[in-house]
């Protein structure tokens, strides 16, 4: 959900109002400016919630980047 960031503290008290579990994670893209995640954050743990955590998507291979490899168990030789 996009929610307007003058909203965003309330949205979230909100939504962890009846919860025991007050955990919020946040996934900003990669594109995303540093001060605008900054001020989400901020919104955020002003909401009261216990634990924060920010996601991050895995790397995905791409044509340029290096293959990694495992290699191979050697077979006694020297």
């Amino acid at each position: 959900d996009q929610i307007p960031p003058d909203q965003l503290t309330a949205k979230v008290k909100d939504r962890l109002a009846n919860r025991n579990d007050k955990r919020v994670f946040i996934r900003a893209d990669a594109r995303a400016k540093y001060g605008s995640v900054v001020d989400v954050v901020d919104n955020v743990r002003s909401a009261g919630v216990d634990q924060l955590g920010l996601l991050t998507d895995q790397r995905k291979n791409t044509p340029n980047a290096p293959a990694t490899t495992t290699p191979a168990p050697s077979t006694g030789g020297q």
